[in-house]
């Protein structure tokens, strides 16, 4: 990697581009801080840039994956990036590793966890217009060391995934990929064009003080040989004289809200004089030390052209830039001004809080993933509209260090929110499709047995003798009196016997087994009758799942929750409404229309209301998904509106099985049903 990172300056240096390259070593722990950090250098710095391709480390120290989504956010926002038309941004990262993100291995917040995921990298690399290459293994091999964290078991959204190219461990879709190991031939650069112009810059370590005396004029005179002609030397010859009078500059430091810089953050600004790439500190002055709050005054200065900078080491101390989650100050600016000859210059500056778009970037990729959610109960979903309209406002308006620190503390419960749910996503889908595999068995069970029973030939699966012994032992048959009947006929018997066992005992059993793991509240009951129903009767004679659902909980139980659920609705419809995101409201009034329907024609037509609504709800919304996730929002408000009852906790979690499987399955299948019971 060091080779082929030294081929890069010696092309960057021989294209003629105007360029900026700057190093960073991304780590385990989240800070910038604990990552080496070289800043943007350019082509009077190539030996610099040389020296710190040398100091890279690149054997690696540790078995946790890297910050690199973190390194990202802060190479858009802790890099000295220039603006302009003609400037091309590229990030290149290279690893055999992937990224630490909010669902790894570790959660805290300070120092080695993270509360970044793809979302904030992407949204980082979007809004700050940078353009991503990657060199990563493109085999499992290349990961081996890490399979434990990318098992998708254990931690289903670290994990890695088989594409076209290869395996791809956090980056697809963020950018371009590169070959590995790393080639830096293929990073393009844009093409330099004819040279209009050059530049050469001529420095030396002065023996004379400044000119005081307006009368008096120096000559210098700056010779070297020609590096095209080493026979003739090429001379530079100016003069200058008495600059004027010293200046000051009085500079007002004022937050995002308009407030005085306090004195007690110790925000101080320095003052450089530049020569191209190159600067040499003045001083260094902070804010109250103008006696007034938040005034910082520079005096003493020569007049002429002078670059101010907070948070930020010019180019010339690597590794300085300290960056922590928890950091409540300002960020890194920097701009020109010049100084004038014997006056005093006002100079406003408003800085805004450190850390500030990487805080948003982040925030913002936690609630897509909040609203996105795949449990069932998602109990914060329909908060993450009004969390994101809070964090609007800090897109477009000011943002303190109070509004910061509160900002952060949401960040932190979030993202632990976020991380056990990733692990509890898998538990979850685990016991889904244990609970898919329970039902299924149990209703096949039932069938035989049934289908046994009923039959007058031998079924082979019954026959083997130890196994009609063990059987008839178990149920307390008389093994002698079954062989004097005949084997059909016991076998028959036993069946009859195991069925009887199976529907009275064992179903029920296992089913509050079931139940009794799952927090189901009021709801229990009614969950507990048609999981019964599922299993026991006979769907395929009996006609349709969902036809008999009415017959299981509607029509018993709820009817007197069908009957009052409009009314109580339209009371409570204005809370509704106000907690609704505005994309779910046509979906609430579909959901309304037809417990509507229920309560004015019954149940009858259960199956073909709830296959209505679905057309209708596809129609409104551009895909199954993005119906179903507008459901979601509908009931979530639902169920924190309304008070506990039948309505709340039975009618309105059974319309919303019935919508599921017909937006996810795309029509009412028995399997399918259960599947979606199941989550």
């Amino acid at each position: 990697v060091r080779d082929e990172l030294h081929a890069l300056v010696d092309r960057l240096e021989a294209s003629r581009l105007d360029f900026r390259l700057a190093l960073i070593e991304a780590e385990s722990c989240i800070t910038i801080h604990c990552n080496g950090v070289f800043p943007f250098h350019g082509p009077m710095e190539t030996e610099e840039l040389r020296g710190a391709v040398d100091r890279l480390h690149m054997e690696g120290s540790d078995v946790s994956p890297t910050a690199t989504y973190d390194a990202l956010l802060w190479s858009a926002t802790d890099l000295l990036w220039r603006d302009g038309a003609d400037v091309t941004r590229l990030v290149v990262v290279v690893t055999n590793d992937m990224p630490q993100s909010v669902y790894g291995n570790v959660w805290n917040l300070d120092s080695h966890g993270t509360a970044a995921n793809r979302e904030a990298a992407r949204l980082a690399l979007e809004e700050a217009g940078l353009t991503l290459y990657y060199a990563q293994p493109t085999g499992p091999e290349g990961f081996r060391y890490l399979e434990d964290y990318a098992d998708a078991e254990r931690n289903p959204r670290a994990a890695c995934s088989r594409g076209e190219g290869g395996w791809d461990c956090g980056f697809e879709g963020l950018g371009e990929r590169l070959s590995w190991p790393f080639d830096q031939a293929e990073i393009p650069l844009p093409e330099p064009g004819p040279v209009a112009d050059s530049r050469y810059y001529f420095a030396w370590l002065s023996p004379f003080g400044p000119v005081t005396d307006p009368g008096e004029t120096r000559v210098v005179e700056i010779r070297t040989a020609d590096p095209d002609d080493p026979t003739r030397d090429i001379a530079l010859t100016f003069e200058y004289g008495f600059p004027g009078e010293e200046g000051a500059l009085r500079l007002v430091l004022t937050d995002e809200a308009g407030d005085p810089l306090p004195a007690s953050l110790d925000e101080c600004v320095s003052v450089y004089r530049t020569m191209g790439d190159r600067a040499v500190e003045l001083t260094e002055v902070c804010p109250g030390d103008g006696g007034e709050p938040g005034v910082a005054v520079a005096d003493l200065l020569m007049p002429g052209p002078v670059a101010l900078e907070m948070g930020y080491d010019f180019a010339t101390n690597p590794g300085a830039h300290n960056s922590y989650y928890s950091d409540l100050g300002y960020q890194g600016a920097r701009f020109d001004v010049e100084v004038p000859a014997g006056e005093t210059l006002d100079v406003p500056w408003q800085v805004e809080v450190k850390d500030r778009r990487a805080d948003l970037w982040r925030i913002r990729g936690l609630l897509k993933d909040l609203r996105e959610w795949g449990l069932g109960s998602r109990p914060f979903a329909s908060a993450a509209d009004r969390i994101a309209a809070w964090v609007e406002g800090f897109e477009t308006g000011p943002m303190t260090l109070e509004d910061k620190d509160r900002l952060i503390r949401l960040t932190h419960a979030l993202g632990g929110y976020l991380y056990l749910s990733g692990y509890a996503e898998t538990q979850a889908r685990k016991v889904e499709n244990g609970l898919i595999d329970v039902i299924r068995r149990l209703r096949a069970i039932i069938q035989k047995l049934r289908d046994t029973a009923d039959e007058a030939d031998t079924v082979g699966w019954l026959t083997d003798a130890e196994a009609a012994a063990r059987l008839a032992a178990s149920l307390g048959t008389d093994l002698e009196a079954a062989e004097a009947i005949g084997e059909a006929e016991a076998l028959r018997a036993l069946a009859r016997a195991l069925l009887e066992y199976a529907e009275e005992e064992l179903v029920p059993e296992v089913i509050a087994k079931i139940l009794d793991q799952i927090p189901l509240g009021p709801a229990g009951p009614y969950v507990n009758q048609f999981l019964v129903g599922v299993v026991l009767d006979d769907w395929d004679s009996a006609g349709s799942l969902w036809d008999t659902v009415g017959e299981l909980t509607l029509d018993g139980v709820l009817d007197a929750a069908v009957a009052a659920a409009p009314d109580l609705l339209r009371a409570a419809g204005d809370e509704v409404l106000s907690g609704l995101p505005d994309e779910a409201t046509d979906a609430y009034d579909l959901l309304f229309d037809l417990i509507e329907a229920l309560a004015r024609d019954g149940t009858d037509g259960l199956t073909e209301a709830v296959r209505s609504t679905a057309q209708d709800l596809l129609a409104r919304y551009a895909s199954p998904e993005a119906a179903l996730a507008r459901v979601r929002d509908a009931v979530s408000v639902l169920t924190e509106t309304l008070s506990p009852g039948p309505v709340r906790d039975a009618l309105v979690p059974v319309l919303d099985l019935m919508l599921r499987v017909a937006l996810e399955e795309g029509d009412f299948d028995n399997d399918a049903a259960i599947g979606v019971l199941a989550t």
